[in-house]
């Protein structure tokens, strides 16, 4: 089940590669990774919260990076070292242990619901950086937030002379212009930027520079690009 896999198949994959000596304070990070799943994870705070120091966090996260429990988003800028100073999120590779470690498999999943809305997200970041590799795309993978909490999910890029690509995921069937104003606002700083949202709309329609695409059909056009 997801439950034991979490509970004993992560936790001796972590021990047989002896990535921590202390297994009770990664459990305990994984706890907190959970519930900061797809969120800018301030070391500072999670280190406070879980009585280990920031580096041992940072390290615990490279770990679910390195052995690919979670994928590492880092913020998006034109200048590296603005990049490097961005708290980076991290998604869990599968829903369903997302759920297991949260401990939500029995809970009730509503349409609409921010739960809803989050994990549709992961599993759209999840096909789109799977898809990535598998096509050989070569994009690199980014979000952008602004101190104002103006956001774009994922920015795409090759490198930094390409225009960005910023995406917007929502588990709605018809996004309005009200609720891409983070694409938006990248745009107005990004004016050659690309701009898509990724939703369950049946057909593809736009909204001004917008293009909004069925996930499926979206996931396809954007590695084309």
């Amino acid at each position: 089940s997801l439950k034991a896999y979490v509970e004993t198949y992560l936790r001796e994959e972590v021990m047989q590669e002896s990535l921590v000596r202390k297994i009770d304070h990664f459990i305990r990070l994984l706890d907190v990774a959970g519930q900061v799943n797809g969120e800018p994870v301030n070391f500072t705070a999670v280190a406070r919260d879980t009585g280990v120091s920031v580096k041992t966090v940072q390290e615990y996260f490279d770990i679910l990076a390195d052995t690919l429990i979670a994928f590492r988003i880092d913020g998006w800028s034109y200048s590296v070292r603005k990049q490097l100073r961005q708290s980076p999120k991290y998604y869990f590779f599968d829903c369903g242990v997302l759920n297991a470690v949260r401990g939500e498999l029995q809970t009730e999943l509503k349409s609409g619901s921010y739960r809803y809305g989050k994990l549709f997200e992961t599993f759209i970041v999840n096909e789109l950086i799977r898809a990535n590799d598998y096509n050989e795309s070569g994009y690199r993978f980014h979000y952008w937030r602004t101190n104002t909490g103006m956001e774009a999910d994922l920015v795409l890029t090759r490198g930094p002379n390409d225009s960005p690509i910023a995406v917007e995921i929502k588990s709605q069937a018809s996004p309005k212009a009200s609720d891409l104003k983070g694409l938006m606002a990248f745009a107005s700083e990004n004016h050659k930027a690309k701009l898509f949202c990724l939703c369950q709309t049946p057909r593809k329609y736009a909204l001004g520079p917008i293009q909004v695409l069925p996930w499926q059909k979206g996931i396809e056009v954007l590695l084309q690009e």
